[in-house]
């Protein structure tokens, strides 16, 4: 009787903590989209230092925000401070890339940034149409090729993609597919030293 009474008495004390602890949570995601909007603002109108402090206050108070982020490590890059800029974009939380758009809108600033490995890598952690289409353009780009066919051609197999989304995977993978095709001809033809140089990947 004794023990179930204590344990009664320990629970009643918890609930109001873990409530507590909850509110408080809620208010400083609250402040924190309250910095992050005076942060846009102040960016907008061409105040880019406060920006950036405002930006970087965001992230002391929610390390969630994924825009801050992004905005703060936009702002430094753009003062010349490229390393400091890597720094914020290689330390987003995996936890804060909810949406597989933050995913890529992180894996682009990388990019951005010259960090092109790291922006792969980040995108192959999770396979959604949205990163699978990023891995695509930045594949092709890079001259990664068979890498960029075989995310396209994963792409085109998502079962809830709109008509148009379909098309235009189905497409680029096929148009993909007769460029390896191509390259892997030109790779190993005897005396093309020229082409194959150009089709080597970057």
């Amino acid at each position: 009787m004794r023990v179930a009474l204590l344990a009664l008495a320990v629970s009643l004390f918890a609930w109001p903590a873990a409530g507590q602890s909850q509110d408080i949570n809620v208010l400083a995601h609250a402040a924190a989209e309250d910095l992050l909007t005076r942060a846009r603002v102040e960016e907008h109108n061409g105040h880019t230092l406060r920006a950036e402090s405002l930006y970087l206050r965001a992230l002391e108070v929610d390390r969630s925000l994924v825009d801050a982020w992004l905005g703060a490590a936009r702002l430094l890059d753009a003062r010349g401070r490229r390393d400091e800029a890597l720094r914020l974009l290689r330390e987003v939380p995996r936890y804060a890339l909810r949406a597989a758009e933050e995913r890529v809108a992180v894996a682009q600033a990388l990019h951005a940034a010259g960090e092109s490995d790291a922006a792969l890598n980040l995108l192959r952690e999770e396979v959604s149409p949205p990163t699978l289409r990023a891995r695509v353009t930045l594949c092709a780009s890079l001259g990664r090729f068979p890498e960029a066919l075989a995310a396209a051609r994963r792409w085109s197999e998502f079962s809830e993609l709109s008509d148009s989304d379909r098309r235009e995977a189905t497409v680029t993978a096929r148009a993909l597919g007769r460029l390896v095709a191509e390259a892997d001809a030109v790779r190993y033809a005897p005396g093309a030293p020229t082409l194959r140089r150009l089709l080597q990947p970057r």
